[in-house]
């Protein structure tokens, strides 16, 4: 059975949902906007490393 780090190989999301995943884990979408960038879509697995996955 795969992680859900590992689930979300290869896969682009959102914005909206890198900023309900920052949320979701009590984060600053601002913090991740400044290291990641403000993009319209991130890598998913990009997002989860900067939350601590």
């Amino acid at each position: 059975m795969l992680s859900y780090y590992e689930s979300a190989e290869g896969l682009k999301i959102t914005k909206a949902r890198a900023v309900k995943e920052c949320e979701d884990h009590g984060a600053d979408p601002a913090e991740m906007f400044s290291e990641l960038g403000d993009l319209a879509e991130y890598d998913a697995q990009a997002v989860l490393r900067w939350l601590g996955h």
